[in-house]
């Protein structure tokens, strides 16, 4: 009987693993599964003061998004953005503009975002504007 008290004690170790990688292999798909649930839709263009915001309400396709290695609650992304378009402050001729590149960040995982445009879109008098090689691109300036 002693002999096999010994067998039963020297197994309390593997079974004790055993028990704890199936309780978090239990949790891990738990999580992931809370993950799939989808969330409420959030508006990645945020505010109403231009160009931080879209007073206009136009249109953004084509996102492209990242999430920071780092930092999983940091996610950035770009977009064709059309809040240049049919907006006051188009050089002297032009009736439209067109689209812009559209920054959009978020710090807390996407759960609210903070938008822009890149520097340089043709209304852009900031020294950051003029200066950015785009604004070159947009054959409204010298």
């Amino acid at each position: 009987m002693f002999r096999g008290f010994k067998q039963v004690v020297a197994l309390v170790p593997a079974i004790l693993l055993y028990a704890s990688i199936a309780q978090n292999f239990s949790a891990a798909q738990n999580s992931d599964l809370a993950r799939l649930i989808p969330g409420p839709n959030v508006n990645m263009v945020s505010g109403t003061e231009w160009p931080q915001g879209d007073p206009f309400l136009q249109r953004q396709n084509e996102p492209s998004l990242a999430v920071s290695t780092r930092n999983p609650m940091h996610v950035f992304a770009g977009a064709n953005d059309y809040r240049t378009v049919d907006i006051p402050g188009l050089p002297t001729g032009i009736e439209t503009g067109d689209s812009w590149l559209g920054v959009f960040y978020s710090y807390n995982g996407g759960d609210t975002w903070r938008s822009t445009l890149l520097a340089g879109y043709p209304q852009d008098t900031s020294p950051e504007g003029t200066g950015s090689p785009g604004n070159r691109l947009t054959g409204t300036r010298p």
